[in-house]
C-alpha cells in the first residue's frame, strides 16, 4: 500500500518516467511512458519491462497513458508529438493526432469518448481513432489538463496555464462540446 518501496527499472538504461498506465482489467499489464526512450510495457505488476515501440514515438515526452476500460487491446498515449493508440495491448502503435499534448482520458461509463488536450481541447467519438478541435467557450490557449468523474459523466474539468501563472478552469456540462470559463487568472508577466 506504499508504505515501502523497492527499485525495479535498475536493469534499464538512464530515463526519466514521465507516464504510468495501468490495464484495469489486469493489473499485471503495466505502461511505463519516458522522456525520449519511448514506451515499456510489463505483463508482471512492473516486475521486468520491455521496450514496445513500433510505431511509438521514441523521441517525445509521453505525458500520460489510458488503458481501455474493459478491452486491454486499445491502449492511447499522450505525447509532446501527437496522440498515439494502438489495438493489439502495446504492440504496435498508430498517430492519431498531430501536435503536442498534455492529458487523455476516456469519459466515464462511455469509452467510445475520449477527450484530449495539449494548449487546448480535443475530443474523440469514435474510440480515440481520431479527434476534432472543441473552441466552443475556451477563449485562450495555454498548457491545459483535463479531469472527469463517474459522478457525473458529461462534466469535463479543463485547468489551463497562461505562461508559468495560472490561466483558467472551464467546465463542460454537455461531454465536452462547450465550455463556459468558472475561474480566470492573470495573464503571465
Amino acid at each position: 500500500g506504499g508504505t515501502s518501496w523497492i527499485p525495479l527499472t535498475d536493469q534499464l538504461p538512464s530515463m526519466v518516467m514521465y507516464a504510468i498506465g495501468i490495464d484495469p482489467t489486469n493489473t499485471n499489464n503495466v505502461f511505463f511512458g519516458t522522456q525520449g526512450i519511448g514506451i515499456y510495457k510489463s505483463t508482471n505488476g512492473g516486475t521486468s519491462m520491455s521496450a514496445v515501440n513500433s510505431g511509438y514515438p521514441t523521441s517525445s515526452t509521453t505525458n500520460k497513458i489510458i488503458v481501455h476500460p474493459s478491452n486491454s487491446s486499445i491502449v492511447l498515449s499522450a505525447t509532446s508529438s501527437g496522440i498515439y493508440r494502438s489495438t493489439n495491448g502495446g504492440s504496435t502503435w498508430s498517430q492519431v493526432a498531430s501536435g503536442g499534448y498534455n492529458d487523455i482520458e476516456f469519459k466515464p461509463n462511455d469509452p467510445n469518448t475520449v477527450y484530449a488536450c495539449g494548449n487546448t481541447f480535443f475530443k474523440s467519438t469514435n474510440g480515440g481513432t481520431s479527434f476534432t478541435q472543441i473552441s466552443n467557450g475556451i477563449t485562450a490557449s495555454g498548457r491545459s489538463f483535463i479531469a472527469v468523474t463517474p459522478a457525473n459523466p458529461s462534466y469535463v474539468y479543463m485547468l489551463q496555464a497562461r505562461g508559468n501563472e495560472f490561466g483558467a478552469l472551464y467546465r463542460s456540462t454537455d461531454s465536452g462540446t462547450s465550455f463556459v470559463t468558472r475561474v480566470t487568472g492573470n495573464a503571465a508577466s
